[in-house]
Order: C-alpha cells, then sequence, then structure tokens
C-alpha cells in the first residue's frame, strides 16, 4: 500500500459545508502505487517530484505561446502537462489542458484559459505537496 487512504481528503469548506471537489483525486495515486507495487511509496513520491519540477514551467510555456499566438507549443505543452496532470490524478487540470491542446484560431478568452491553467497548477501542487507530507509521514 502507498500510504493514501480511502480517508484522504482535500476538500471542505467553511462551517462543514462542502468545498470544492480537490484538484487532486488521491485515489489516482493509490492505484498507480498499487500497480506498480510502490509498498514503500517511494515511486509515487518520485512521481510527485517530477510533476512538481516541470508543471509550473509546463503551464508558463501555455501561457507565452497563447501570448504570442504559438499554436505548435501551445499544443505540444498542453499534450504534455495534460498527460502528466492525468498521472497524477488532477482530472480537472488534464482537462483544461485537453481544451488547449486542440486550440486553433484565436478564440478571444485563450489568454484568460492560459492563466486558469497557471492557478490550477498551483492549486495542484499545493495539494500535492499536502499528500506528499502525508506519505512521508507515514515512513
Amino acid at each position: 500500500m502507498n500510504g493514501f487512504g480511502a480517508g484522504d481528503r482535500l476538500e471542505g469548506g467553511p462551517h462543514g459545508r462542502p468545498g470544492p471537489p480537490p484538484a487532486v483525486d488521491p485515489s489516482v495515486l493509490r492505484g498507480l502505487g498499487e500497480a506498480l507495487d510502490d509498498v514503500d511509496g517511494q515511486i509515487v513520491r518520485e512521481l510527485v517530484a517530477l510533476y512538481h519540477a516541470q508543471a509550473a514551467d509546463l503551464a508558463a510555456d501555455i501561457t507565452e505561446a497563447a501570448r504570442r499566438g504559438d499554436a505548435t507549443t501551445l499544443a505540444f505543452a498542453a499534450h504534455s502537462l495534460k498527460g502528466s496532470s492525468a498521472n497524477v490524478g488532477a482530472r480537472r487540470l488534464a482537462d483544461m489542458c485537453a481544451a488547449l491542446e486542440h486550440w486553433t484560431g484565436a478564440p478571444p478568452d485563450l489568454a484568460a484559459r492560459a492563466a486558469a491553467v497557471e492557478v490550477e497548477v498551483s492549486v495542484v501542487r499545493v495539494q500535492l505537496g499536502e499528500l506528499l507530507q502525508a506519505l512521508n509521514s507515514q515512513t
């Protein structure tokens, strides 16, 4: 088992009301750890560390490509971030990147979409850090 239990939740709003769904689904990392027989969680930790190292740069590449109107770079960066985000359970971010990956033309909200990706990457990185901290405390 890789340390992410069924009770690991990153959601919840004030006053006990449900908050927005978490940006990261811990069950994806748990399933990945189980599929890889990652008994001590080391593989999952390495995957999260790699994501941390690359996600912000890819989001910045998306924003810059959107600013320049560079569809090729935008598609490449969005595709890369989509795949790595899906691998760590950041489904909402993966969906956002999928929409940008197939961008053609110049939608008026392209800059806003790229900025939203950067914000979501920040949220995902924080939540992954919390999950990683929980995993580290269990080993």
